[in-house]
């Protein structure tokens, strides 16, 4: 099956659509066969930025746990990737762990554009071995949408923070992926139940503690909260990316291969089967285990000619404040180490932030000198 995404801002009724795809076969079997993998934070799940925030990070993780599970003992190798986000991403990046080691980020763009979203090839594969972690990391800007939030979703106007990279194994996977809890987001907004507006292509408030939001776009809820002073910003985002999430990594293979009969013969027996309402369905089924942001380990630092700004937090840039050596929010205001809000603990560590740049690949057009 191929499903083709097509996207039309202006709803314009007299556009005529060409599309197309060229197979190439050949009688000379490779001697492996490859496989897609899609890893970042889980499409189903619920992410938000506050309105008028120059500069959101948000993260999603292939776990440790996750990759000793999917892979061989002799590990893949990534041959080419594509970064997805959507209009208001700026900067993107996909990080690469193994135990308390950051290796060399696998590919960054520090101009990515929603038009410009391309197969990149690497010069070298990176192998990924059983038990390292991939981090895809996204900053968002957001400023000038009217003083609105931005949420995840599918369309276009809402956010994704996705890499989907070549293997060169068939492995019986396709997606790893983490995910902020689900319920613990809701119980933070005050969210009760939601739902898919299909018309709005929306999630809409079903029932809250707070009869006044229902009917509300998770958007607008976010939005109203609360003024989103400087301090609740950076402790939320703090809380997105150095939180507790769920990990992903179903078997989705083995699920279609005995899901799908199991849902028809449920079906034909006019039961309802579990899963079977998209419409109320959010987060992803079967998490495997949990995953957090590897704060303490020695990052990777790249070459001095190399340096061209940081991933900024909130428009906090500062270039006297870059260190290196361990991760963190980098240019964050320097909060306490402590609680922060939401139950988490986050080690003194990331108060001395590390300098990030262009890695692996050099892409055009040239970044600019500092982000902010």
């Amino acid at each position: 099956m191929l499903e083709s995404h097509y996207d039309n801002p202006e709803v314009r009724s007299d556009l005529e659509i060409e599309n197309g795809i060229d197979f190439e076969y050949t009688s000379q079997l490779r001697q492996d066969d490859g496989s897609l993998m899609y890893t970042g934070y889980g499409i189903p799940g619920l992410f938000a930025i506050p309105p008028e925030s120059s500069s959101f990070n948000i993260v999603g993780h292939c776990s440790s746990y996750c990759t000793k599970e999917m892979l061989p003992s002799t590990g893949v190798q990534i041959h080419s990737l594509t970064l997805h986000a959507h209009t208001q991403a700026r900067r993107m990046r996909l990080r690469h762990f193994r135990g308390n080691q950051e290796l060399k980020w696998i590919i960054n763009d520090d101009n990515y554009d929603y038009n410009y979203q391309v197969v990149r090839t690497l010069p070298e594969p990176v192998t990924i071995l059983p038990g390292d972690q991939l981090t895809t990391e996204c900053s968002f800007d957001n400023t000038g949408r009217n003083n609105s939030a931005s949420s995840s979703g599918y369309s276009t106007k809402d956010e994704m923070c996705t890499t989907f990279y070549v293997i060169n194994k068939k492995i019986q996977y396709l997606l790893c992926s983490s995910e902020y809890p689900v319920d613990t987001f809701m119980s933070r907004f005050g969210i009760q139940s939601l739902t898919w507006d299909v018309e709005k292509y929306e999630r809409i408030v079903n029932s809250a503690k707070n009869s006044s939001i229902v009917g509300l776009t998770m958007g607008e809820v976010v939005g109203n909260w609360s003024s989103w002073s400087t301090e609740e910003r950076v402790t939320w985002e703090r809380e997105l990316m150095y939180g507790k999430h769920n990990a992903n990594c179903p078997n989705v293979r083995f699920f279609g291969a005995v899901g799908y009969p199991y849902i028809a013969l449920l079906q034909t027996l006019n039961i309802t089967a579990p899963f079977n309402d998209p419409d109320s369905f959010i987060g992803t089924p079967f998490p495997s285990g949990s995953v957090t942001y590897p704060v303490g380990a020695t990052t990777y630092t790249p070459p001095n000619t190399c340096r061209n700004g940081e991933f900024a937090t909130n428009g906090n840039a500062n270039p006297s404040s870059i260190g290196v050596g361990v991760t963190g929010i980098p240019n964050a205001p320097i909060v306490t180490a402590g609680r922060l809000g939401f139950g988490s603990v986050v080690p003194s560590t990331i108060q001395n932030p590390p300098a990030v740049s262009v890695m692996r690949n050099t892409l055009s057009p040239p970044p600019p000198p500092l982000f902010r």
